[in-house]
């Protein structure tokens, strides 16, 4: 993959496909992301997460949403302003969404209940074999969530390197949702690594 007039591109130098989301305002600070953020839907599907982007009821975006089977849809180019941040601060930057690009990932999340009747926060059963119990970082209590696929995990890494590739951005500039906007939101990266790597 690679990034081509803020467009991702697959190996044949074809676009993934693109589904302009109507909710973004203006375009990045320096016309080019600083960061790399990365969310969970916490919802089901993919197509659910591009349905309530195109919904301008919604007030949501991101530039990349990535389904289950490692699907792609770019939503929005990547020197435009998404609104997927939120109310948030990394070092010296106040309100991520003007200096970030945003990946979410199709998951639920965080789970409610235990071995055998794990559901989604909306009531969803999520079977057990799609569930790794873990300590989050930002208040160590042990919960169930839902694992990534090894295909998004791949999917991620490829547009990761791409978009580090294009805007020159090291490790140090991929981020979870809970870094920028901690106590407030539980959408990290750490687990991706407790599956399939």
């Amino acid at each position: 993959m690679k990034v081509s007039k803020h467009r991702l591109l697959d190996d044949s130098g074809k676009g993934v496909p693109f589904d302009d989301t109507p909710n973004k305002s203006g375009t990045l600070k320096g016309n080019k992301p600083k960061y790399i953020v990365i969310h969970y839907t916490a919802g089901g599907s993919a197509q659910g997460a591009i349905n309530t982007f195109n919904n301008p009821a919604s007030k949501a975006s991101a530039h990349l949403v990535v389904g289950h089977d490692g699907a792609i849809t770019q939503m929005a180019k990547f020197n435009e302003r998404c609104w997927h941040a939120g109310k948030s601060r990394w070092k010296n930057h106040v309100g991520l969404n003007s200096h970030s690009v945003g990946i979410e990932i199709a998951n639920w999340g965080w789970l409610n209940g235990k071995e055998g009747s794990w559901k989604s926060w909306v009531g969803t059963p999520v079977p057990d074999d799609r569930v790794i119990e873990a300590a989050h970082r930002n208040d160590g209590v042990t919960r169930g969530w839902e694992i990534y696929d090894a295909e998004q995990i791949e999917s991620c890494i490829e547009i990761v390197r791409a978009i580090a590739a294009a805007y020159k951005l090291g490790p140090e500039h991929v981020l979870g949702h809970d870094d920028i906007s901690p106590g407030r939101k539980q959408d990290h990266i750490e687990h991706a690594k407790w599956t399939e790597q």
